[in-house]
């Protein structure tokens, strides 16, 4: 959508003073009238466009501060995970990374089973291969659903005689077919909504302060980039909520968002 017509010119330059936008249009008369030590000068250049912030109607933006700490387990183009071995391979380096020294779990985000090369969820087993001495969580891009490791499974205290929570599932190791139906046993280490939301929760709260006290901060920063001028969270805790007021009431922090060539004055 644009706001021309047949006779309009395109705008060349939008001028921004105290967070405004106070200016679009002409090149020289931009700088001719709004050059200063307050303004910024931006040139649009023939293949740009000038779009409003975005406003987000679902999102979580505590959780994009996260995403942005932890393993980066997504496929391309937003990472390079495309198999069972990658994702491994993701979760160590997180490991060995400064953060994840600090971190009672080693956590990552992102991973498809349907962008796997083996087509299917890892397991506890594969998980097992990351570490047996930190529990391991492998958080699915949906986040309604992640895979533990074993020691992750003894830390939630799932066993075969775990009953599935209400609105849960505790995925199950195939033990045997019968006529009457498969047998399951031990859990695999997959689990779904209300059975993996306490593994996230445990995984959350194992992280140093240093690192988690920066996801909101992170999260906003990250979503100021992409052009978003307003976020929610939509799954606030009353801990979450606390953070929320204390960034209400700090003033703004506008980061300069180049558009083609950048100047000031």
């Amino acid at each position: 959508m644009t706001v021309t017509d047949e006779k309009s010119v395109a705008p060349e330059a939008v001028a921004v003073k105290d967070g405004r936008i106070v200016f679009v249009g002409n090149l020289s008369q931009a700088q001719a009238e709004w050059r200063g030590p307050d303004t910024r000068l931006h040139d649009l250049l023939p293949d740009q466009a000038l779009l409003p912030g975005f406003i987000d109607a679902h999102g979580h933006v505590v959780g994009t501060g996260l995403q942005a700490t932890i393993a980066n387990l997504l496929a391309a183009p937003d990472g390079n995970v495309t198999n069972i071995a990658s994702l491994q391979g993701k979760l160590r380096e997180f490991a060995e990374s400064a953060v994840g020294k600090r971190s009672d779990w080693i956590v990552g985000f992102g991973y498809d089973d349907s962008m796997l090369t083996e087509g299917k969820h890892p397991t506890r087993h594969d998980l097992d291969v990351v570490s047996t001495e930190k529990p391991v969580l492998a958080i699915h891009q949906s986040f309604h659903l992640g895979v533990v490791n074993s020691l992750g499974l003894e830390r939630l205290q799932y066993t075969a005689m775990t009953p599935d929570p209400e609105g849960g599932v505790i995925r199950r190791r195939l033990e045997r077919g019968t006529e009457s139906g498969p047998v399951y046993g031990e859990p695999n280490g997959v689990l779904e909504e209300t059975a993996f939301n306490p593994a996230a929760d445990l995984a959350v709260a194992g992280m140093d302060p240093i690192d988690s006290g920066q996801f909101l901060p992170v999260g906003l920063l990250s979503a100021a980039s992409f052009g978003f001028t307003t976020v929610q969270e939509g799954a606030a805790s009353l801990e979450v909520l606390a953070l929320l007021r204390q960034v209400a009431g700090r003033p703004p922090r506008r980061p300069a968002h180049r558009c083609g060539r950048l100047r000031k004055g």
